[in-house]
């Protein structure tokens, strides 16, 4: 993906991240884009940790925890600090602009 592709990606993403408001509508809104990339979360067995506090903390310490027993992890996490980047790591690295 060429960096006009990331940004235009990253553009669809917090142009939807605004629509989904509304919780009908924003489910609609994420099966669709679901289906648009290939429905990625039926290739993979996930993790989906939710709460209120330590989300950040339990995540990145349950993907250490089979990062080293020797499974490939990835890790979303949100939000982000400086760069949209910091919320997508596979194997504790962030994804790559292309």
């Amino acid at each position: 993906m060429d960096r006009s592709g990331y940004y235009k990606i990253l553009r669809m993403i917090f142009k939807t991240k605004r629509l989904l408001m509304k919780d009908t509508e924003g489910i609609l809104r994420t099966e669709k884009m679901c289906k648009y990339f290939g429905d990625p979360q039926h290739k993979f067995d996930t993790i989906h940790i939710a709460g209120t506090n330590a989300k950040g903390s339990v995540s990145f310490k349950l993907s250490e925890i089979f990062r080293i027993s020797g499974y490939k992890t990835g890790l979303y996490t949100s939000p982000h600090l400086h760069v949209f980047r910091e919320r997508i790591q596979v194997k504790l690295k962030r994804l790559i602009k292309r």
